[in-house]
């Protein structure tokens, strides 16, 4: 009777490690299709920590601040186990490698990608699409994650412009009807001034890179120069009727 209840309580604990391990996608989570509506910023970031929670071996969260409006910023890092470890040693050693840091850095380290979502507030289909990747990523299932995960350390900023962000979202899902409606005279369509675009000073955040005056972009760059990563995705969103953007091309600075 002994080894029975012991098999049993072992059964338990195996199957609930198990459980805890698996992550519920973001359609699972908020109980909804990806694309069918816009969140709060504060779901997104309760989704971000709900991962980092389940995934501990893959996800850590590195907080930034606050916006003025008092908003967290937060940067989601995904990696391999071994990469998660190591993340300060790998961050270090990037350093190192560059000359921004003393010291011989370890040149066998992986790809530093920076990947920033929503820095204007009403193209708010990147933060939607943060959660789908930061999703894919820590559940590591996938070819593609786990291609990804062998030679890369991801660094994920899920909504660059959170305050304009929820000021968009609050708008358009206070006006849209039962259905979207795909007229283009529909109120869903018109936002008003001054928008979600822009902060809470109403700057323009992207813009904001360069002068550095708001506390969104002060508190992102001093974590972004002290990582200096590899690469870095600045995610956008066109209209309906716009071709996609490209600028003029120019020689790269690096």
């Amino acid at each position: 009777m002994l080894n029975i209840n012991k098999l049993a309580l072992f059964l338990f604990f195996v199957s609930h490690a198990i459980i805890a391990q698996t992550l519920k996608s973001p359609e699972e989570y908020f109980g909804n299709a990806t694309g069918s509506k816009f969140h709060f910023h504060h779901q997104l970031i309760g989704y971000a920590e709900y991962v980092a929670a389940n995934k501990p071996e893959n996800v850590k969260i590195f907080p930034l601040g606050f916006t003025t409006e008092g908003r967290p910023q937060m940067i989601v890092a995904i990696g391999s186990k071994e990469n998660i470890q190591n993340i300060e040693q790998i961050r270090k050693s990037n350093l190192q490698n560059i000359g921004l840091m003393a010291g011989a850095g370890n040149k066998n380290i992986p790809t530093i990608a920076y990947l920033s979502y929503n820095v204007h507030g009403n193209e708010s289909v990147n933060a939607e699409t943060s959660v789908k990747v930061i999703y894919e990523m820590a559940n590591g299932t996938s070819d593609l994650a786990k291609k990804v995960l062998k030679n890369t350390l991801i660094l994920i900023d899920p909504c660059v412009n959170p305050d304009g962000f929820d000021r968009y979202s609050q708008w358009y899902n206070r006006y849209l009807g039962k259905k979207p409606d795909l007229h283009a005279a529909s109120v869903e369509h018109h936002e008003p001034w001054p928008g979600g675009r822009f902060n809470h000073y109403l700057f323009d955040l992207n813009r904001d890179i360069a002068w550095q005056t708001q506390k969104e972009t002060q508190q992102r760059i001093k974590f972004y120069n002290s990582w200096m990563p590899h690469l870095h995705a600045d995610f956008h969103e066109m209209g309906p009727n716009s071709t996609y953007y490209f600028p003029p091309s120019a020689k790269p600075f690096h």
